[in-house]
């Protein structure tokens, strides 16, 4: 699968936010939108959920479960409560993400 772009994260999470995947953002809300996608990225980094270093292009295994996160963390300012089901769900997902991937670094080891 290919990496879905930041354009298209901001649609998937307007379709989080409105329930309705065939409207439409307006520019407004599309501005919006991208706006929390840094500060989402950066908390999900700060919480130790997951590191994603490239904000223009994203894996398709985080996609969804980043959109879902980030649709949460904006949906007051678009008439939504938060809720931390919802947010520990993606949280959730974004780890089993990031569990099966190699880390690289040396084992310690305790010798006897």
């Amino acid at each position: 699968m290919t990496d879905k772009t930041r354009a298209e994260l901001v649609q998937q999470i307007f379709a989080e936010l409105t329930g309705d995947g065939s409207l439409e953002p307006a520019a407004e809300d599309i501005e919006t939108i991208d706006g929390y996608i840094e500060g989402a990225i950066e908390q999900l980094s700060a919480k130790g959920v997951i590191e994603i270093g490239q904000t223009s292009h994203f894996e398709p295994a985080t996609f969804y479960p980043l959109a879902r996160w980030t649709a949460n963390l904006a949906g007051p300012k678009f008439g939504a409560p938060q809720d931390t089901a919802v947010e520990a769900k993606a949280e959730a997902d974004l780890r089993r993400c990031v569990a099966a991937r190699p880390t690289y670094q040396t084992m310690r080891a305790d010798y006897f």
